[in-house]
Order: C-alpha cells, then sequence, then structure tokens
C-alpha cells in the first residue's frame, strides 16, 4: 500500500475525526514523519495534497493551518483517499489470494428435473475431489441459448472443459464445430442418438438393456397382452429405441406388440378418452402397461382408477427411470433405474482425464451405462393366465 496515501489518510482522518477547530494548527513535518514512520519528504506531499485541495493552508514560517473542516472540499478528498486504499488493498489480497481453480462447464436444460439433482451430485462429486470449479448455466430448452453459452465457455481461458444435457439429442447440435476446433474436452450426458459420424462423446443410459429388464420381468409373471406407454406431444429420442426392444421382447416370445398409447399431460380426462377403449373389453384388454417414462404411469394410475382399474389388481405397470417421486407413489413402482449419478461422475471423469492428457482427445466414445430394474408392488403374476391368453 502507497506511504503517501497511507499518511494523506492518516491527515484527513485526523482533520475529519480528530474534533479539531478551523484554524488549529497540524503537527510538524517532522512530527508527521515521525508518527508514520515515513521520510519528511513523504510526510510533505502528504500535506501538499490537503493544501492543493482546500482544506490546510501553510503559512510560511509558522506551519500548517486547518482553513475547513465542514465544507465539500474535505468530503471529497476523503472520498479520493477512501478509494485508492481499498484499491490498493485489493490488489494486495488478489496478490496474496491463491489461483482461482480451474473450472468444467456444465449447461443444463432446466432445474426442476430430478434428473438434473443427481447428474450435478455425480458431476461435482468429481470436480471437488480433483479441486475443479464447477460453473452451471442453464439452456433453459433453447438450442440458441444452448449455443451462446457454449461460446461463452469456450472464450473464458479458466473452464477447460464442458459437460451439456444436450437440448438436441437427435441432431448434431450448432456448437459442434467450434468445440471441434478450439479442440475444448467436451462430454453430451442423457440419451442423446446423434447420427452416425458426429463425433462426439455420449455419455447415456443404456434404453434397450434397460427395456429389456422390464420386459423380461412383466412377462415372468406371466402376462402376455402388454401395451406399451409413451407421451403424445413430445418426440423424446429414447422412446423409439425402448419401444423397439418392447416389440422386439415381445416377439421373441412368439407375441405381437399391441397399439402404442400415447398419453398427454392435459386433463385426465383426455387420457381416460385414450385409456378407455383399450381397456373397455376385459378378454382383450391389456393385463400390464410399461412405460416410457415414471410420469405417464402415474398419470395412468389416476386414469385407470376412473375407469375402475385398480394397479396392480386388474393391471401391473412398469415404470422407467425410479424419479423421486415414485417414493410417495402408491403402491409402490417397479420401474427401471436410470444411472443418472454414474453418468455424471463419469462424464466428469471423462473431461478431466482429456485435460490432463491420459485420455487423448480425440479419443470420442459413445458409452451407455446399464440400469438396474427396481421391483416393487405395481408388477405382480397374472392370476388367470389361462384365460388371460384366450
Amino acid at each position: 500500500m502507497s506511504k503517501l496515501d497511507e499518511v494523506t489518510g492518516a491527515l484527513v482522518r485526523r482533520v475529519r475525526d480528530g474534533g479539531l477547530a478551523k484554524g488549529a494548527r497540524l503537527p510538524t513535518m517532522r512530527t508527521l514523519a515521525a508518527e508514520n514512520g515515513v521520510s519528511v519528504y513523504v510526510a510533505k506531499k502528504a500535506m501538499d495534497r490537503l493544501i492543493e485541495a482546500g482544506v490546510v493552508e501553510s503559512r510560511v514560517g509558522d506551519g500548517c493551518y486547518i482553513t475547513d473542516v465542514s465544507g465539500g472540499a474535505l468530503q471529497r478528498l476523503s472520498r479520493e483517499v477512501d478509494a485508492r486504499l481499498a484499491s490498493e488493498e485489493r490488489r494486495q489480497l488478489a496478490r496474496r489470494a491463491p489461483a482461482p481453480a480451474p473450472s468444467v462447464a456444465v449447461l443444463i436444460s432446466e432445474t426442476r428435473s430430478s434428473f438434473t439433482g443427481a447428474f450435478l451430485n455425480g458431476i461435482t462429486s468429481v470436480l471437488t475431489r480433483e479441486s475443479y470449479r464447477c460453473v452451471l448455466a442453464l439452456s433453459g430448452w433453447s438450442a440458441q441459448r444452448e449455443a451462446l453459452h457454449v461460446q461463452s465457455f469456450l472464450a473464458d481461458p479458466g473452464i477447460r472443459g464442458i459437460i451439456v444435457d444436450a437440448v438436441n439429442k437427435r441432431e448434431a447440435p450448432f456448437w459442434l464445430p467450434d468445440v471441434r476446433r478450439t479442440r475444448t474436452p467436451t462430454v453430451v450426458i442423457g440419451d442423446a442418438y446423434y447420427p452416425e459420424g458426429t463425433c462426439l462423446d455420449v455419455i447415456r443410459n443404456d434404453s434397450r438393456a434397460g427395456m429389456r429388464m422390464a420386459m423380461k420381468h412383466v412377462l415372468s409373471l406371466g402376462h402376455r397382452r402388454i401395451a406399451y406407454l409413451e407421451f403424445s406431444m413430445v418426440d423424446a429420442a429414447a422412446s423409439q429405441v425402448r419401444y423397439e426392444t418392447y416389440c422386439a421382447c415381445l416377439r421373441e416370445r412368439g407375441l405381437e406388440p399391441m397399439p402404442r398409447v400415447a398419453l398427454s399431460g392435459g386433463a385426465e380426462s383426455e387420457r381416460m378418452a385414450v385409456l378407455e377403449p383399450l381397456f373397455s373389453a376385459a378378454r382383450s384388454r391389456p393385463s400390464a402397461l410399461v412405460s416410457f417414462d415414471d410420469t405417464l404411469v402415474l398419470w395412468a394410475i389416476h386414469a385407470l382408477a376412473a375407469l375402475g382399474l385398480r394397479v396392480p389388481d386388474d393391471v401391473s405397470v412398469c415404470g422407467y427411470d425410479d424419479r423421486e417421486m415414485v417414493d410417495a407413489m402408491t403402491p409402490a413402482l417397479t420401474t427401471v433405474h436410470y444411472p443418472r449419478e454414474e453418468i455424471g461422475k463419469l462424464a466428469a471423469e471423462r473431461v478431466l482425464g482429456k485435460v490432463a492428457g491420459t485420455i487423448p482427445i480425440d479419443d470420442v466414445q459413445e458409452i451407455e451405462i446399464e440400469p438396474r430394474l427396481v421391483v416393487r408392488e405395481s408388477c405382480v403374476a397374472l392370476r388367470h393366465p389361462d384365460k388371460s391368453d384366450e
């Protein structure tokens, strides 16, 4: 910190806070120098600042006297000196502070999804362990906003890698050329299925393995008429993969898939209108439902109850994702656990591996993490298998 600023500040405080009246005589330069541990030259330069500001006057051969204690001159000088001292103190603190930790940017679509929290738990557990900061941003399901965030990340020298829960999970993202050009380690998480040749690291849940687990379980309970639930307004990339697996599992048993059942997030009456024709004939209705997603199962349970059908007594149901809401569902939902934390951990490890050079930057992979089936109460053995298959 500047000695001149220190002495000037001390003089200003003496005038401002010391109760000195106009006309009071200030100490000699030698006294000021001794009090502040500086040379007489520095003490004189500090006094000159007060003289230039009109706060003090110098009387030749007699010393320095206060001329203004209440006017704006003293206040202005006080603010200027305080600002210089604070600025210098910040610079010294910055020099003493350790260098900021390197960062990994994480770009997600929303914060409401239960997926997000689990992804972030996995990611941050690795980043914290390796002394990396996490820079979080939201795309709000906007591909344009996502691209702007990525551009910002690439311009920040402190950010060493990027993890993205991409908005577009079917087509190569807009920002891919920029990531390639800058050779920034980047991993996409979530159910992205890009065209061959996209050459982008992707870590996702193994939807085929998960749906095969669900179907194997439901079939083992004697069910043969099994319907597939999906969203009517959401074209999720993973839904087609899971539906194809559902069909394959049935055909391997010599069974034909039932028509796909598409539900929306609108009024329950709309969902009842979709389900009622399917369940109106007792002899041909599904005895079980497997779903793309747990939310769909919750909607279906409410609509079926309104139609007088109970789960699992009349219809067994199996979800997918194992979201937090299943803990509050009655009956407890049999579902496929989506390995969200494991995906987050592996994504962070892969980015940091490329940053460290232990994984080549050009080593691009699509990695699928196998989920697991969580058996609870919503799926039971078919009560009358012989009649069901008539």
